[in-house]
């Protein structure tokens, strides 16, 4: 008899989306939930108006997609106009 994965979902509701959860599954796994990821931030030189998008990062900069502006190193600056990170703010939340 081989092992077998029950697994049910239920929606939840929040105003203007619907979110599907799956559960059930093995012990110590987390439920798969559609629909419930945050935004990527958006950042903007004050300086040139270069932006930087935590979705896209900066591959030719070394920095993988997704990765969080406060995980940038502090030494960072724009790769059009060599400020520094200080020099940046939130555009987009």
């Amino acid at each position: 008899m081989g092992l077998r994965r029950w697994t049910f979902t239920r929606q939840l509701f929040r105003i203007g989306e619907v979110i599907t959860m799956a559960e059930g599954a093995f012990e110590g796994e987390e439920p798969e939930c559609a629909g419930a990821e945050a935004p990527s931030a958006l950042f903007m030189c004050t300086v040139c108006g270069w932006t930087y998008d935590e979705e896209d990062g900066l591959p030719e900069g070394g920095i993988r997609p997704g990765t969080a502006w406060n995980d940038i190193p502090e030494d960072f600056v724009c790769p059009e106009c060599g400020v520094g990170k200080d020099a940046f703010d939130k555009i987009r939340t």
